[in-house]
């Protein structure tokens, strides 16, 4: 229920947006609205707890519910995602990984959410560079 509470109180706050308010004014949590001041071309800097929290969701949920749909497939090998600043890792895909890619918590979750190159210079890769870049290439998200 806590869910459905969340997700009323963003589409208010979106409607209020698109209704004539501040687009500029500062957003408290991650839900993909920081991804749209980056979109529109107004990126602020993300807490990278949230966006930690971001990236997470990504892999726990997004990444799920697309190859629940049939829009991807699961992925047949891993790669290692590691935050820069805030020591937080994930593993996506069975058995070891073929890459590893880290960088800030804001840089990846931009990154799987399309909104940075995947061969931005501000995340590094190690390992199979290519073969990680295949794994990632899902869709993780819609």
């Amino acid at each position: 229920m806590d869910y459905l509470v969340e997700l009323r109180r963003e589409l208010d706050a979106f409607g209020a947006l698109l209704d004539g308010g501040d687009l500029s004014a500062p957003v408290e949590h991650c839900g993909g609205w920081r991804l749209v001041d980056h979109a529109l071309g107004r990126p602020t800097p993300m807490d990278p707890a949230l966006a930690a929290d971001g990236v997470a969701e990504v892999f726990d949920t997004m990444a799920l519910r697309m190859i629940a749909k049939g829009a991807a497939t699961p992925p047949s090998r891993a790669v290692r995602l590691t935050t820069t600043d805030t020591g937080h890792a994930w593993t996506y895909g069975p058995d070891e990984p073929v890459a590893q890619l880290s960088g800030t918590a804001e840089d990846l979750l931009l990154l799987l959410w399309g909104r940075k190159p995947r061969d931005t210079e501000s995340v590094t890769w190690e390992g199979d560079r290519e073969a990680g870049l295949a794994v990632l290439a899902g869709p993780l998200v819609p």
